[in-house]
């Protein structure tokens, strides 16, 4: 029996570029063997093979070195011996729940049971059809009721019902975009926001940066910079200030026991990307700079910060708070400006901070709170 290795979904990437094939076909392979190496424009990638392939063999390969594929693209076949394949449907029809629990990644385990997905009406985009969480979002936003606008939604969802003009041009979206977009509407129309602001004097931390840049380049292979300073800030506020790493829920607020940063803006590759740093608090300030150069953690962010504005300029940015958590710090440009320091006036490397949240879990004198500490931890903090 012969199935299909296709390309997983892979955290922040789309697509990737073929660097070499480390089986030919005819080789035998194990599972979770390493059979290929490949590149996008962010990360390097390892694709295995498949946990269920035990005792196979790499039948043909459709994919060569060099070659760009997509997510979802067949790389190769591989052949099962007919014993494991019989193996494994035993296996299947005497433990479900362990086989729906192996074919999905644990951010999608998580999603489908909080949101009570049928899985036998997901179809796996990942390695021999596992199901990832991209797969369970999209069949969400299929699935979730029809906002109380339904006859806007439906006109958008259909351009043809619309006025058009011979120049206008339709961008199709990926089904990841519109769970996306659906996920954004479902936050904003049932998480009541509000959004606090400070002003951060970063000359402590441009300091800090300017004395180890050197030495710090020459280590890492890349220039530091203020966002790692602001997440291990944020990190260490979040633990003061517990109730910002939390949730609403009907049986009442769910401070969350693990501190998952979800940083959004942190690359210019897509809008939509969002690199997840697990456990943010338990490292020190190296350890955040390179977990934001390559997190790939399978995580869902309990925090997230939108670090947009270091980017496109921007002055001032407000977050949408997504459903699950009830913060989101949103940073600022950064930018030279007048101010009193030590009782006289100086240009200071300035930079707003907002701090969005629900309201049904924190009022403004918890935010006031959090934004303070992490204000003081800035700007006097050795790091």
């Amino acid at each position: 029996m012969a199935i299909e290795l296709r390309l997983p979904a892979l955290p922040n990437t789309e697509a990737v570029t073929i660097d070499r094939w480390l089986k030919q076909a005819g080789d035998s392979i194990r599972a979770r063997e390493k059979l290929l190496e490949a590149h996008s424009a962010q990360f390097d990638w390892d694709i295995p093979a498949p946990h269920e392939v035990a005792d196979s063999t790499l039948q043909t390969i459709h994919a060569s070195a060099g070659q760009c594929v997509k997510v979802g693209d067949v790389l190769a076949e591989i052949s099962i011996q007919s014993s494991v394949v019989s193996s494994q449907i035993e296996t299947q029809d005497s433990a479900v729940s362990a086989q729906d629990s192996a074919r999905m990644t644990p951010v999608a385990a998580r999603i489908a049971e909080e949101y009570q997905v049928d899985l036998s009406q997901v179809q796996g985009t990942g390695l021999g059809g596992r199901i990832t969480k991209e797969d369970v979002l999209a069949l969400i936003a299929v699935q979730r009721p029809k906002p109380v606008l339904s006859i806007v939604a439906g006109a958008i969802s259909q351009p043809t019902n619309l006025p058009t003009l011979e120049r206008d041009t339709w961008i199709e979206q990926s089904h990841v975009q519109r769970a996306r977009a659906e996920q954004v509407s479902r936050s904003k129309r049932t998480i009541p926001h509000v959004t606090s602001f400070v002003e951060i004097d970063l000359g402590s931390v441009r300091a800090q940066i300017e004395a180890r840049q050197g030495t710090w380049q020459r280590r890492e292979g890349f220039l530091l910079d203020e966002l790692p300073f602001i997440v291990q800030a944020s990190a260490v506020a979040v633990r003061t200030v517990p109730i910002i790493a939390s949730a609403f829920t009907s049986n009442g607020v769910a401070i969350k026991k693990q501190l998952h940063i979800g940083i959004s803006g942190a690359t210019d590759a897509s809008p939509l990307q969002t690199i997840v740093v697990a456990d943010a608090d338990h490292y020190n300030l190296v350890g955040i700079a390179r977990r934001i150069r390559s997190a790939h953690e399978d995580a869902i962010a309990t925090f997230t910060i939108d670090a947009r504005g270091l980017s496109t300029g921007a002055l001032f940015y407000s977050g949408v708070v997504m459903e699950g958590q009830a913060a989101t710090l949103g940073i600022g440009a950064v930018q030279p400006r007048a101010a009193i320091a030590a009782e006289r006036v100086a240009i200071c490397p300035l930079c707003y901070l907002s701090l969005s949240y629900d309201h049904r879990v924190i009022d403004g004198i918890v935010a006031g709170q959090f934004l303070s500490e992490l204000k003081r931890l800035l700007e006097t903090s050795v790091w």
